[in-house]
């Protein structure tokens, strides 16, 4: 019982401050004084669309690189399969698989970077 007084005197809930106590970057944008309902625009869709495609932009080239890997990985394999028919039909699935990767990847690189310069021109 005396255990639980003290937790219960140590932990008060921390008291708020006034909104104006706040620095004027840690506000919402409807709390900034700064900031009336005439000049606050949301952010516009090419923006959020802009952040998308950098994103997008650094994912593909690394995807690439790791289907060029694959490939070299099933060829490796295949050339050191010494002829094992289990081993080369694993080897032809890496090298399948992979070439399927990058291709899809290319399609949908493709097809979002059509998107995304479709939507931010609007």
């Amino acid at each position: 019982m005396k255990f639980n007084a003290i937790i219960a005197s140590t932990t008060s809930p921390p008291t708020p401050s006034a909104p104006s106590a706040r620095p004027n970057e840690l506000l919402q944008p409807w709390e900034r004084e700064d900031m009336s309902s005439s000049t606050y625009s949301p952010p516009k869709l090419a923006d959020l669309f802009d952040n998308f495609d950098s994103l997008i932009d650094s994912l593909v080239p690394l995807g690439i690189l790791l289907a060029v890997l694959m490939v070299i990985l099933g060829g490796y394999k295949w050339m050191s399969s010494a002829g094992d028919p289990e081993k080369i039909k694993q080897a032809q699935a890496t090298l399948t698989w992979a070439i399927i990767g990058l291709v899809l990847l290319l399609l949908v690189g493709l097809l979002i970077q059509g998107l995304v310069d479709y939507i931010v021109g609007m």
